[in-house]
């Protein structure tokens, strides 16, 4: 997954793996035609890209807060890897994070915004069985028609 935020504020019409329209996402879900298996995110401001991604980018990649949920992102100089204009990550290491926080219902709205774009797209899934968060099996397959 990789993520950028845009300079529209608006909300942009998010389209299944199909290409059919499907329900209004702040998250605009695309993926890279050099590897299908890439992800692009936009989202719509700066603030709701670091909403969405900045406590995972923390968990994930921040040394001093490795491994560790964040009640609150970090400010200023202080805020660290939750501060990029860009983040990258497994769909894996993004559904550890879910999990870490407690599922898709315990997370930030953000968070499940983005979370609802993932699984609307079918990149990613929940498994009832286990109750976790999955990467799809079949994310090889996506292809994105239109735009």
């Amino acid at each position: 997954i990789m993520s950028h935020a845009s300079a529209c504020a608006s909300a942009t019409s998010a389209r299944d793996a199909t290409g059919n329209n499907a329900e209004q996402s702040l998250v605009l879900v695309r993926s890279w035609c050099a590897d299908a298996r890439v992800f692009l995110l936009v989202f719509p401001s700066a603030h709701a890209q670091r909403r969405a991604l900045g406590r995972a980018s923390m968990y994930l990649e921040d040394p001093e807060t490795l491994g560790v949920v964040a009640s609150a992102l970090p400010s200023g100089a202080r805020g660290g890897v939750a501060n990029y204009s860009g983040h990258n990550m497994r769909v894996s290491a993004l559904c550890r994070f879910i999990d870490a926080c407690g599922g898709v219902d315990a997370c930030w709205e953000e968070e499940r915004e983005l979370m609802r774009a993932l699984m609307m797209h079918g990149i990613i899934t929940h498994d009832v069985r286990t109750g976790t968060c999955v990467a799809a099996r079949d994310v090889g397959k996506y292809r994105h028609k239109g735009e």
